[in-house]
Parts: C-alpha cells; sequence; structure tokens
C-alpha cells in the first residue's frame, strides 16, 4: 500500500504511516492512492514486495520524546556554562579583562546629571572650582570670575574695568575631556560662538585649566595649542631655566619691574641704615645664600651677580662682630605664580635673554608686566644679571603670594 499523505510504502496492516502519521482508511486497495489504482510497480529483487521494517505510532511518539529530552537538556547544560563563565569574569560580563571608562561631563546651559566618579574632599573642591570658573565665564559674571583669579574688585588700576572685555564673551558651553583632579589638572572643551577679545577666539577649542590645591584659585587657563612655560609651586609644568629663576627673583626681592642697568645705583646710601639692611637682607634672599654668611662671602656673591662694587656690609644692622657675619634669621620667601617666560640663548657667548610676563591674575588672562633681562653665565656657571628692560605695563598690580 501507498501512503495517500507521504507517498511512503505501508503495511496492509497498518493503522497508520509510519513514515508520517497519516491514518490508513481500510477502503484503500493495496497499490492504490485514495481508491485509485497505482500502475507504478512496487517489486524489486527478483519480482519480490519490497518490505519496510513496521513502526507502531507509539514508537514514532516516543522518538520525539527523547529528541525533545536531548535538546533541552542541551540547553539546560549551555546556559549552567554560560552563567558560571559569567560569573567567573572580572566585570561579570564573560570578559577576560576590567576596563574602566571616564565619563566626560558636558555643559549646554543645565545640569547633565552625569554622575561623577568618587573623590576626596580636596578632589571635589577643585572640581568645583573648576565649574565654578566655568559657568562664571558662561554667565558673565565679571566677579566672581575675578575672584576665582585672585584679583579683588579693589585692587589698583580698577580690574573690574580691566577686565569687562569677558562680558563681550559668549560662552555657550563646555565639556571635560580629560580631567586630573588630584593634580588640579583639567582639559577643557570651550564653547564661544562670538567674542569682543582677542583673548578668546569665537568657535569650539580645547584650553588647559589647573586650579591651586592650595586656595582653589584658577592657577592657568590658556588655549591647548600654546606651549606654556609657567612658574609653578610643584613638577606639574615644565621648569624654567635656572637663568629664569634666577631673574624673578631679583624681580620679587628688589622690585626689578623697571628698567636698570646700572646696578651699583640701586643700593642705599649707607647713611640709611634701615634701607640698606633691607637691600642686604633682599640680596640674600634673591640669591637664595645662607642666612648666616660671612661679610666677604656676601660681597663676593653681590659683585658676581649683580656687579657692584664697594659694598661694605658691616654697615648692615645685621652684622655680627664676633663672628664676622650677617645674620638674618629664620623667614619665609616671596613667591609669584603668576609669571610665563621665554628664553633665547647662545651658546657661545653664554649670553641669556629672557623675557618674564606677569600677569595680575593667578589664569595668566590679563598681563600687568613684561620685563626683558640680560644674563650672562659666568665660568663657575652661575649668573651675572647685565640689564633688566620694563616693555610693557598695563598700570595693574602683579598678582602673588607668600610661601
Amino acid at each position: 500500500m501507498i501512503c495517500p499523505n507521504c507517498k511512503n510504502p505501508v503495511s496492509p496492516d497498518d493503522t497508520f504511516c509510519a513514515h508520517c502519521g497519516q491514518k490508513i482508511e481500510a477502503g484503500q486497495k493495496p497499490g492504490s492512492v485514495n481508491g485509485t489504482e497505482n500502475t507504478q510497480n512496487t517489486q524489486a529483487d527478483g519480482g519480490q514486495p519490497e518490505h519496510k521494517t513496521k513502526k507502531s505510532g507509539a514508537a514514532k511518539v516516543l522518538a520525539v520524546l527523547l529528541c525533545t529530552a536531548v535538546i533541552v537538556a542541551a540547553s539546560v547544560f549551555g546556559a549552567m556554562y554560560y552563567l558560571k563563565a559569567k560569573d567567573s569574569s572580572p566585570d561579570g560580563a564573560g570578559t577576560t579583562e576590567h576596563r574602566n571608562t571616564a565619563v566626560s561631563e558636558t555643559r549646554t546651559g543645565a545640569a547633565t546629571g552625569i554622575s561623577e566618579p568618587e573623590y576626596n574632599d580636596d578632589e571635589k573642591y577643585i572640581v568645583s572650582s573648576a565649574k565654578s570658573f566655568l559657568e562664571s565665564l558662561m554667565n558673565k559674571d565679571l566677579i566672581t570670575t575675578l575672584e576665582l583669579m585672585g584679583v579683588s574688585a579693589d585692587d589698583p588700576g580698577d580690574p573690574v574695568k580691566a577686565y569687562s572685555f569677558i562680558k563681550t564673551v559668549d560662552v555657550t558651553g563646555y565639556e571635560f575631556v580629560e580631567s586630573r583632579p588630584r593634580e588640579g589638572i583639567f582639559l577643557v572643551r570651550l564653547d564661544i560662538s562670538k567674542s569682543g577679545s582677542d583673548l578668546f577666539h569665537a568657535g569650539s577649542a580645547l584650553w588647559n585649566l589647573v586650579v591651586s590645591d592650595l586656595d582653589y584659585n584658577i592657577m592657568l587657563f590658556k588655549p591647548a595649542y600654546k606651549e606654556i612655560n609657567f612658574f609653578y609651586r610643584d613638577d606639574s609644568s615644565p621648569p624654567p631655566s635656572d637663568a629664569a629663576y634666577f631673574c624673578m627673583n631679583f624681580s620679587i626681592y628688589l622690585n626689578f619691574f623697571e628698567t636698570a642697568d646700572d646696578f651699583n645705583k640701586i643700593v642705599p646710601d649707607d647713611g640709611d641704615t634701615e634701607a640698606f639692611s633691607s637691600f642686604c637682607h633682599s640680596v640674600v634672599d634673591a640669591l637664595n645664600l645662607e642666612h648666616e654668611i660671612k661679610c666677604a662671602d656676601f660681597e663676593q656673591a653681590v659683585e658676581k651677580s649683580l656687579g657692584i662694587t664697594g659694598i661694605d656690609s658691616k654697615k648692615c644692622k645685621y652684622y655680627y662682630e664676633n663672628e664676622d657675619v650677617l645674620s638674618f634669621g629664620g623667614h619665609g620667601g616671596c613667591w609669584l605664580d603668576c609669571s610665563l617666560s621665554s628664553e633665547k640663548f647662545n651658546p657661545l657667548t653664554k649670553h641669556h635673554t629672557v623675557e618674564i610676563d606677569y600677569y595680575s591674575d593667578t589664569a595668566h588672562i590679563l598681563k600687568a608686566k613684561t620685563v626683558r633681562y640680560e644674563v650672562k653665565e659666568n665660568d663657575d656657571g652661575s649668573s651675572r644679571l647685565l640689564s633688566t628692560k620694563l616693555l610693557y605695563d598695563s598700570g595693574l598690580n602683579v598678582s602673588g603670594g607668600q610661601v
């Protein structure tokens, strides 16, 4: 017989087709399909009828159940293997490496709600100062901006008027591209729609933002493409040369912000004991000499560094005759954080030309003065200041601090 559904041979005794499960009607003839005689030859091998192994409907159902059980077991085993691999990975995602991803924060006029990493208290203050400064720029809050740059509205030179150009800068947004609050260093993308100042160009650009960990003032705010060589309290910035430090120290302690080329003239009259003593004290600080020094060593150091001759250090009120020394005792020192330097050096003549821009704010936005120094290296490697020249003076005070 032929199954009317799948066309495979079935036994006359079968009630269901062993191949497809089709019910076999009792009235169908052998060799017929749906009651029609089949003319195809169903014999093979000497005319004997070909027989298939008989399968009952119960056997078929059992086979289906066994296949289903195998599939379910394989699925359960696969799921257990995946979960075990996931739990054994460092980040719980089946990977073999854990990666920390930095989250950048964007400000476009409203708080973003992006969660911040865990910071300690000092880092929180530093991040807060950086954000407050950028927000004050966006809001054109001049007074807050000045305060965060270490400038008082009451300082000489009318800083509110001098910095009024900040109100012509339209900052529409910012993004912290890189944040290193432990070091107080940030890389910020600043979006400026328009600007009335050459110090702030319109467009989108990267800026370096540095915050002090001492007073949380903004210590630097400059476009990232500009090479920066500034005096700083730690090793996070490229250090200026020894010659640059040498020049700045004399400007701090002896007020060399004005032109000077005959340093003998800067020595107070011997008759003015207070002024002369203050000068000697300042030279010791500027040259970082021992606070108790032999008079002969002091006079030699002054001549070598400044070319000043004929000083009689015994007229200083800090002179102690029994030891023949000048003794100034312990004291602090001055430092100007708001300075940028550049330098040219001629190795043949050992001549340095140093220019230092002194700023009226710690963010290094508005220059107060620019001074050029000519320095000659002595044979022993020490420096001698030949002249100073004031190149620029805004009338604003040079910002600085004590350490």
